[in-house]
């Protein structure tokens, strides 16, 4: 029996839970047409150094005058030294945001700021190469995220440039900044605005593997690719060796292989198929070499080929060992005077450590047991996990016999990450027969609260055993042979969640903190989850059912556990993991503002709006009579509320029963007054549902003030062309139409979709196939697909029988193309 290694992809595709797996891209935007209106009105920047001073003035940038209202408010948030602790300094950072967050919030409407731009300096990872010098900034882009959430009309914009731009450089991005707004997140790289997308993940750097058994691998260091080869034959005093495993050298290109003699050529004494030996590489090695008898050895029965291709004694430090299909990470991986790196080509499709101890920080949480159970399926010998009762905790007996029925040694310790001498004292306890080999970190708390209810007592005991925790493992674990890095976030840090600034602000540093460990050589995989039901954190507090109407529908503990199975296949620094419904999530950000739809561009529709749509409400209110108009806003009260509490209609929202009686609140106050700022066109205050708690108070004050004052001037309607049609032309296009996936239901979306390169492909729709009964992976199996994924039509589904005076039964039979004909 011949061992191939396989391929992530191959086993990605058995898995219907890969769909649920996303990452965000960092996408460039397009220049600005010339004439394109500018950041008009004055500035005022704060905490600007002296040389960016001279530059905004030499560009004539204008400054507001000392207390005058400015239309832009430049923020230029102050980075950590290099000795600087980075947890201390996210404390202070997100403390003084949460202050000027606060006071922004507050201030009346013609009072604030058109735009405020928080200036970070390397505090994200835009482009591939990026370091994160200063991962201590990464809370504020959490903290905004979230701001922007619960007051998307803040007009918050964050903008991150590289540390090393000159003030000259600084100013045209902090101008081409505050130009877009349309865009609340942007870093500058090269003097080209990036923007963050949602898209869902890529194969990433994985190395394809040729069908076959025979493959060479080439490219080394440079560019490491897998080509299908014929099969070698040894000749006269020469062996095949099928390759096991693959050693790198200190230049990152394979220098010993270790394997299974399977042929050998005349002249051969004294070796014979079955053995186990050490090769040379050879000039284009893959999963068989061809070597002189001469210059193999001999391996003992009890030394692993990984372990004999590094060249490293057994009872030592072992190597760094990947799958072949990581051979690109495996050269990033690789350094002189470090570990040795060696590629495995048996197996080994997880990185996962082979040997040693697995730390888990929260490993009696209900993640962090998912975590558990995972591991010592894959045969990780020794777990130790921390929970701050320790073995006292009632849940630690079943837990521990659990993890030792699937073969694993297991050890229960009371421990605060958030203590960095705990740590270090746990850390050091750890058995050296089997030596610390990876760190996963589940710890966390919430203190949920709006941002303008949330303290900075609130804000720190968050913070504390999220981002200390895991600014203290990534320290004191630097100089040890990890495998295994693995940071559990949460997806509010990428997405923003109302009510959960703390959260997503500690999030976003766990996130960032893999990009930078990854920039350093070091293992590191941060997968921000969406909400799980019935276990962890935000399902003993989240409203299911709210977040199932946005779109985001809980993920089941099996669902869990294999996306992070799938994620550790992965080469990705970071990756989200969230069950979206993309339908339901389409309808939630269709007519939302750019601050909390920009980044789901790509991976939906861009939301078509009519332009003026809170314009057009209160034009259609100033044509009713006086005495209608009263009923109409009512009208409208109750039917945003009633989708905000996720009621059948409007008929359960009684015009003088307070909302609170009705399920409202403090999330859902957010989500109503939003929906009905956008639906009048206007900008709400915070305590626009605490003032005013009934439909019919809110119907009052709305008639009252922003809709007091009428409509603004109707839209101008646009010129006819000019010119007269050719004589005797003999057809004229006056439109056109399309309706295609990824949601391109008109040429215009079709463009978009086109421009920006979205993905229009996705899973089979289990609605309306058997999608296991149907795929085969023979394409010649009649009536089967050898596919798991293609172009499919939304809201197919969505289908009127009734208005087609069709049955239910011929609508079921009726084939989806059928179906748009008859519309």
């Amino acid at each position: 029996m011949r061992l191939r290694a396989s391929d992530p992809a191959d086993l990605d595709g058995t898995s219907e839970n890969a769909r649920h797996l996303y990452e965000v891209a960092w996408t460039a935007l397009p220049d600005r047409a010339p004439g394109a209106p500018g950041p008009d009105g004055t500035w005022s920047v704060r905490e600007p150094e002296p040389p960016l001073t001279e530059a905004l003035a030499a560009a004539g940038v204008p400054h507001a005058a000392p207390g005058a209202r400015p239309d832009v408010v430049v923020r230029l948030w102050p980075g950590a030294g290099p000795q600087d602790d980075p947890a201390a300094a996210a404390h202070a950072l997100a403390a003084a945001a949460l202050t000027e967050l606060r006071d922004l919030i507050a201030l009346p409407p013609d009072r604030a700021p058109a735009r405020t731009l928080w200036v970070t300096r390397g505090a994200v990872a835009a482009r591939p190469e990026d370091t994160v010098p200063a991962l201590a900034q990464s809370v504020l882009w959490g903290l905004a995220r979230s701001a922007r959430a619960e007051h998307p009309g803040l007009g918050l914009v964050l903008l991150d440039l590289d540390p090393a731009d000159a003030p000259d450089d600084t100013v045209a991005a902090l101008r081409s900044a505050a130009a877009r707004d349309d865009e609340p997140e942007l870093a500058c790289r090269a003097g080209t605005l990036l923007t963050p997308r949602l898209v869902r993940a890529r194969p990433g750097t994985a190395l394809a593997l040729p069908a076959g058994d025979t493959y060479a691998l080439t490219g080394f260091p440079a560019a490491p690719r897998a080509d299908a080869v014929p099969a070698p034959a040894p000749g006269p005093g020469q062996v095949l060796v099928e390759v096991r495993a693959l050693a790198l050298g200190d230049d990152a290109v394979p220098a010993a292989s270790a394997g299974v003699i399977t042929a050998c050529g005349p002249g051969v004494d004294g070796l014979a198929p079955g053995a186990r030996v050490t090769a040379p590489a050879g000039s284009a090695p893959g999963s068989g070499t061809v070597a002189d008898a001469a210059s193999v050895t001999v391996l003992p029965d009890d030394v692993p080929f990984t372990v004999a291709a590094a060249g490293t004694d057994p009872a030592g430090p072992p190597p760094v060992v990947l799958p072949v299909t990581a051979a690109r990470e495996a050269v990033r991986r690789t350094a002189p005077g470090g570990r040795p790196v060696v590629l495995d080509l048996a197996g080994r499709p997880a990185q996962v450590p082979a040997d040693g101890t697995v730390l888990i920080t929260g490993g009696l949480g209900a993640i962090g047991r998912t975590v558990a159970r995972l591991l010592a399926g894959h045969g990780v010998p020794r777990l130790l996990l921390t929970s701050r009762r320790g073995a006292d905790d009632p849940r630690a007996e079943d837990v521990t016999a659990e993890l030792t029925a699937l073969g694993a040694r297991v050890e229960i310790a009371a421990c605060d990450v958030a203590d960095p001498d705990a740590l270090a004292d746990l850390l050091a306890r750890i058995d050296t027969e089997a030596p610390l080999r990876g760190v996963v970190h589940c710890a966390g708390v919430l203190a949920d609260a709006a941002v303008t209810e949330l303290t900075a007592d609130r804000l720190a005991h968050v913070l504390r055993p999220k981002t200390d925790g895991a600014a203290h493992l990534h320290r004191l674990t630097a100089g040890r042979p990890l495998d295994l890095f693995l940071l559990l976030s949460s997806a509010a840090g990428v997405l923003g969640s109302p009510g959960q600034a703390n959260y997503a602000a500690a999030n976003a540093f766990l996130d960032q903190l893999a990009h930078h460990r990854r920039a350093l050589g070091l293992p590191a995989l941060s997968l921000s989850f969406g909400v799980w039901a019935d276990e962890g954190l935000a399902a003993a507090h989240a409203d299911l059912d709210r977040l199932a109407r946005h779109g985001h529908r809980a993920l089941t503990p099996e669902q869990g556990r294999d996306l992070i199975g799938l994620a550790l296949r992965r080469t990705t620094a970071h990756l989200v993991a969230s069950a979206l419904d993309l339908p339901r999530l389409r309808d939630t950000v269709t007519g939302g503002p750019a601050a909390t739809t920009a980044v789901w561009r790509a991976l939906l529709p861009a939301p078509r709006t009519a332009p003026g749509t809170g314009t057009a409400f209160a034009q259609r209110l100033a044509r009713l009579p006086e005495a209608e108009r009263g009923a109409r806003v009512l009208a409208l009260v109750r039917e945003e509320a009633a989708r905000a509490l996720g009621l059948p209609g409007p008929d359960p929202v009684r015009p003088d029963e307070p909302l609170r009686d009705l399920g409202m609140d403090s999330v859902t106050a957010v989500d109503l007054r939003n929906r009905i700022g956008a639906r009048v066109g206007a900008r709400l205050p915070a305590t626009l549902l605490f003032d005013h708690p009934t439909p019919a108070r809110l119907t009052a004050h709305l008639l009252t003030g922003v809709l007091a004052a009428g409509p603004g001037p109707a839209p101008a309607r646009p010129a006819p062309p000019a010119g007269t049609p050719a004589a005797g032309e003999p057809v004229a296009v006056v439109g056109t139409a399309c309706r295609l996936p990824g949601g391109a239901d008109d040429p215009e979306s079709l463009w978009r979709l086109l421009a920006e390169g979205r993905d229009a492909i996705g899973p089979f729709p289990s609605g309306r196939w058997d999608v296991e009964s149907l795929y085969d992976p023979d394409p010649d199996t009649p009536g089967t697909s050898y596919v798991r994924e293609g172009g499919f039509l939304d809201d197919i589904e969505s289908f009127d029988a009734a208005f087609f005076g069709i049955t239910p039964k011929e609508a079921a039979a009726m084939d989806p193309p059928q179906r748009l004909l008859v519309e």
